[in-house]
């Protein structure tokens, strides 16, 4: 299988568009009820993309055999938006992000190995060890386990994200970014507008035009990170897209130093560290040796 290290820094520029994330949280607030908030930036997201692809011809007939493919990626991609907000409100937004980059880090290895044939090898089951180490450095002091479900929901949310992101590489060449992402949204914006009228969430007025904008702007960018995402993972094999992606968490840290002067920790700085170094170095060895090969 190939891996390229342009697919690597594609991933890397998507998970610092979802780092972005709890930035408009902080800012929207209580703006927009969970599952309204996010299957209405789905929805957003949807449009511009169908916009996008009729006028650019990115939409094209699908393949008998790649259905059965993207009926399982929209599954993973709507299950992942719902649990998400539903960890967050149980256990928090620490032990969430912990469990759900840690079991999207082992589903991204599984898919890859077993479906993909991926090599499994020494060096990447090293660096999934130290951006776990890492990751649980950030999210020490903060952990908390105090509700089955929302645990259940967290590990759910890794299953659904890390298979609706790897198994990107089983449909044929003929889908499209444009497409496969539409398709994901197409299914999140299902499942979280049906929830939301289910839990009858409450419905934000048009009239509040700065939460609607801050909405608009939040939808673009979790539009673009989920492009690059489904880009750069067809690039890559799943694992290391899985290793790269964590990054997100790092930015995630420094844009809350920066914009919101959050306490800075010596233990989240070290795990910030690892986890870099873990996305780094596979594509590092790599490019090393090509070197060498080279130059020999």
């Amino acid at each position: 299988m190939k891996t390229s290290s342009t697919g690597s820094l594609v991933i890397l520029v998507a998970a610092f568009l979802y780092s972005t994330s709890g930035v408009f949280a902080k800012l929207l607030g209580n703006s927009f009820e969970p599952l309204f908030q996010a299957g209405t930036r789905a929805l957003i997201g949807l449009v511009i993309l169908g916009v996008i692809g009729y006028f650019t011809n990115q939409f094209k007939p699908i393949p008998k055999a790649d259905w059965k493919w993207y009926a399982i990626i929209c599954a993973g991609a709507a299950v992942a938006f719902p649990t998400t907000f539903y960890a967050y409100n149980q256990i928090g937004i620490t032990t969430h992000t912990l469990i759900f980059f840690s079991v999207m880090g082992l589903t991204t290895l599984f898919i890859g190995i077993v479906l993909l044939k991926e090599q499994l090898t020494k060096l990447k089951i090293s660096c999934f060890i130290l951006a776990i180490l890492g990751l649980t450095l950030i999210t020490l002091n903060n952990l908390q386990w105090n509700s089955l479900l929302g645990l259940i929901a967290s590990v759910i949310c890794g299953l659904g994200s890390g298979i609706s992101f790897a198994l990107v590489q089983k449909l044929s060449k003929v889908n499209t970014g444009t497409q496969i992402t539409a398709m994901s949204f197409a299914a999140i914006t299902f499942a979280s507008l049906s929830l939301a009228f289910i839990f009858q969430e409450r419905f934000t007025p048009f009239s509040n035009l700065n939460a609607w904008g801050l909405q608009f702007v939040y939808s673009l960018m979790s539009l673009l990170g989920s492009y690059l995402l489904v880009l750069g993972f067809k690039r890559v094999e799943p694992s290391i897209g899985g290793l790269v992606s964590q990054v997100e968490i790092v930015f995630a840290v420094l844009l809350g130093i920066v914009l919101f002067h959050e306490k800075f920790e010596w233990l989240a700085i070290v795990g910030c560290a690892f986890i870099v170094t873990a996305a780094v170095l596979p594509d590092g060895v790599r490019l090393i040796g090509r070197h060498r090969n080279k130059a020999s």
